[in-house]
């Protein structure tokens, strides 16, 4: 179960970072909104190999960016 937990900690994580609702996530990563939707509540028992690559794959490519700029000292 912790796996699951961890996984369902990393959907959350990724809706909150980048403001996205289950409905978007689904269309950008190829995972349907009703597995998005039992990852989240805790009803899925076992959660694909696919499933879990997809979501880290998503995070890893949507890392919010740093900004390089510094702020110039008076």
């Amino acid at each position: 179960m912790k796996h699951n937990d961890e996984i369902r900690q990393l959907l959350n994580e990724i809706t909150n970072t980048h403001k996205l609702s289950l409905n978007k996530l689904a269309k950008k990563t190829g995972i349907s909104q009703p597995t998005l939707s039992r990852i989240r509540s805790g009803k899925t028992k076992r959660i694909s190999a696919i499933v879990m690559l997809k979501l880290l794959e998503f995070k890893e490519k949507n890392k919010p960016k740093l900004s390089t700029q510094i702020d110039p000292q008076p």
